[in-house]
């Protein structure tokens, strides 16, 4: 039995998503409920299935009009079998153009945001410049016009004014340092020079704790003034100086150095701490050079001071007080005033003959030894208070370890000290390590006076100038330790030769002209005649010697 009805007529153009067999399987559900719905009419009415009889036609009618429109219901059918997918679709395409919409307007959100912010900034920069031209314009009325300071305003105008006892003006420097309270301002600092009249404007301050540290010219001295700066107030600081300084007395020493030493070639170093003296009801201090405020004197053997002094200790020629030496920068004597003056510390310094083994340089140029005494070691030497016209004598007792020290090295060089130096020579003391040794004398200004061990060699490098040995450096194994001999290396600057002579059980040198490797020391005929033309008598050799 067919069924004369399109189906398809109702149903939407094919889609991509739909399956293939979808409307097939439709049309084919449709189909077979409107034939058993033919049939049950036609058995209702007792006709025969038959496909051109009228009772057929009328039970397919009466059937289509129970059952409905055949192509609405197959839209229906299709729909909601597409439903899923439809609404997929559907929702897909809101929230994509959801998205878009709110894209585009969080963009135009932050155009305008951005061009309100640039506009702010704009409006506050105006503002800020505008607010820095009044506060400008203020502080310079404030300034030309400390009267009309408001009372909130923190900041006050400091004056300092230097007089002295009399009220007479004084010059001097002002250098003003502190910290504003509350933390929210710079530490302050800063220096000012006062004139003639004895004021200097510092300006406006704000209001803390400060210092003064006042330099009153004429005097040479300083004193430091702590005062307070109170907000909205004008400060006049007055400080009283002094207008000169001290009187200058004359001040010697005496030294307590043992019988061995009164005749020894020694000078001594001292460091003299002044106190602060009282002037106005304050403390002023002297003027020096250094952080520590302490004067260095150079004081010979009889215990005068020296007129002049290096303040790297000096140097030793002749009678072993400082000379002049290039690149010795020498320093006038200091001026001793009526002060308290405390020994910070002492020096022996003695000549280049007592040298003990060890040093590590040799240069007539500089101080070779010494031995140095401070309050904590040695004995503490009362304060002295010297005064004015007036013979000041300061007593000084270095502990009797110092002093032992030093006569240890003097009795250590005693050999070196008895030595008889022939006419045209200088004779330079030095130590060695083990009983054999090399002595090589080049053409050339080169030297090298060293000892040959199993560890190879070691020994002294030294460079003899037209006039006298310059430098010595040792260079000595650890092994050769308890194995120390004395000798004596003389050298004659015209010729520029080193001749050596030893005072030690077996001690050997060779002696060669050039500065080549050889497995064989050569001696040299003229440099062996002259060793043994030299009138050189040597005193008796000390203990442990050989």
């Amino acid at each position: 039995m067919t069924i004369p009805h399109d189906f398809t007529a109702d149903l939407p153009p094919p889609r991509d998503d739909e399956p293939a067999s979808l409307r097939q399987d439709i049309i084919d559900e449709l189909t077979d409920h409107l034939e058993c719905a033919t049939r049950r009419e036609l058995l209702a009415s007792g006709g025969r299935q038959s496909p051109v009889s009228d009772e057929l036609t009328t039970a397919q009618s009466r059937a289509l009009t129970r059952f409905g429109n055949p192509a609405k219901i197959a839209r229906r059918l299709w729909l909601d079998a597409m439903q899923e997918k439809l609404m997929a679709q559907k929702i897909t395409l809101t929230l994509a153009s959801v998205a878009t919409v709110a894209c585009i307007v969080l963009c135009v959100l932050m155009w305008q945001a951005l061009h309100q912010g640039q506009e702010a900034q704009a409006a506050l920069l105006q503002q800020h410049q505008e607010f820095t031209q009044a506060l400008l314009k203020e502080f310079q009325s404030l300034r030309s016009n400390p009267e009309a300071l408001p009372p909130t305003t923190g900041w006050s105008q400091l004056t300092m004014r230097l007089v002295s006892e009399s009220g007479e003006p004084v010059e001097g420097q002002v250098t003003i340092s502190g910290t504003p309270i509350g933390g929210e301002r710079a530490d302050v600092n800063f220096v000012r020079d006062v004139g003639p009249d004895g004021q200097v404007d510092i300006g406006l301050v704000p209001y803390g704790n400060y210092q003064a540290k006042v330099v009153a010219t004429e005097a040479q001295e300083t004193h430091t003034e702590h005062f307070m700066v109170t907000p909205s107030e004008k400060s006049d600081l007055t400080i009283v100086c002094p207008t000169e300084p001290p009187p200058a007395v004359d001040l010697s020493f005496a030294f307590n150095p043992p019988e061995l030493l009164q005749t020894a070639d020694i000078c001594y170093i001292v460091s003299l701490k002044p106190h602060a003296r009282r002037y106005a009801d304050s403390d002023w201090n002297v003027t020096v050079e250094g952080s520590d405020g302490s004067l260095d004197l150079w004081v010979d053997a009889s215990g005068e001071i020296l007129n002049q002094f290096a303040k790297q200790w000096g140097q030793l020629a002749g009678s072993g007080m400082p000379a002049e030496a290039q690149g010795l920068k020498l320093h006038p004597k200091p001026i001793l005033r009526e002060y308290l003056y405390e020994l910070s510390y002492g020096r022996v310094v003695y000549p280049l003959s007592t040298v003990p083994s060890g040093y590590s340089y040799v240069d007539k140029m500089a101080i070779p030894s010494d031995a140095t005494y401070s309050p904590a070691r040695g004995t503490m030497s009362k304060s002295l208070e010297p005064r004015h016209e007036t013979e000041n004598l300061w007593k000084i007792e270095f502990s009797d370890n110092m002093w032992a020290r030093i006569i240890q090295d003097f009795r250590q060089s005693e050999e070196a000290r008895n030595i008889t130096i022939p006419e045209g020579w200088e004779a330079v003391t030095v130590k060695g390590d083990r009983i054999e040794g090399r002595v090589t004398v080049h053409e050339r200004t080169n030297v090298m006076v060293g000892l040959d061990s199993e560890e190879g060699f070691q020994g002294w490098n030294l460079l003899i100038s037209s006039a006298e040995v310059i430098s010595m450096s040792i260079n000595a194994g650890s092994g050769f330790a308890g194995q120390e001999h004395r000798y004596v290396l003389l050298v004659r600057p015209d010729q520029k030769q080193a001749l050596t002579l030893a005072q030690s059980r077996g001690l050997k040198f060779f002696l060669r002209e050039s500065d080549e490797d050889e497995d064989e020391p050569v001696l040299h005929e003229s440099v062996l005649e002259e060793i043994e033309a030299l009138p050189v008598s040597f005193g008796s050799p000390r203990r442990g010697h050989g």
